[in-house]
């Protein structure tokens, strides 16, 4: 069992890793602008992530806020934008990088 709850541990760790500065500023309103929320995840977490994902129960909640933090562009709009073909961070997104680190979280920004 322990051996599982590793495995598990060690598959789930970095997607909320990932997750949780963009949650965090999502949740305070600091999300002005257009952001590529699932190029960013997909970054961190790669397939692993779109496998995990397969799970409709994850997936829909997932869907609305890649939707959500679409700041009313469309897909095609937003593949088109700067905020997608520059990989833009949401403004505040190294504040609540630290903010994560001084709570005991780990964090590696994406390659």
């Amino acid at each position: 069992m322990s051996k599982a709850v590793s495995k598990e541990t060690q598959v789930i760790k970095p997607v909320l890793e990932a997750f949780e500065p963009v949650y965090r500023l999502a949740i305070q309103g600091k999300i002005e602008k257009p952001f590529s929320f699932q190029s960013y995840m997909m970054t961190y977490v790669g397939r692993v992530l779109g496998d995990e994902l397969s799970w409709p129960e994850v997936r829909e909640p997932y869907q609305r806020m890649i939707n959500s933090l679409k700041g009313g562009l469309t897909t095609e709009e937003l593949i088109d934008s700067i905020y997608y073909r520059n990989n833009l961070l949401p403004e505040h997104y190294d504040q609540a990088v630290k903010e994560i680190v001084a709570e005991g979280w780990t964090h590696n920004y994406p390659q």
